[in-house]
């Protein structure tokens, strides 16, 4: 995500997905949120239909979910872990 879209999209810059800039606004695909929350088991609202949706309206969302910048992080962190554990031996 770059430097200024970060501030505006504290819980998208979290899940490490990026904005794109459109002449409809600044919109996320809605396919990388649905696998970012499935990947860390989190659970939001109801997304928008449609293939690119508002940024700002699913960060409210998000947020309105009790979802949160730290607890993406603690998350991500626990995704990671359990990854390098199940990694298979050579």
């Amino acid at each position: 995500m770059n430097l200024h879209d970060a501030p505006a999209y504290p819980i998208l810059a979290a899940l490490n997905l990026h904005p794109l800039h459109r002449k409809q606004g600044t919109l996320v695909q809605r396919a990388e949120i649905v696998e970012a929350l499935h990947d860390l088991a989190l659970q939001a609202g109801p997304l928008p239909e449609g293939r690119l949706i508002d940024a700002m309206e699913v960060e409210m969302l998000i947020a309105e979910s009790g979802i949160t910048p730290e607890l993406v992080k603690q998350r991500t962190a626990a995704y990671v872990l359990l990854a390098k554990d199940h990694k298979p031996k050579p």
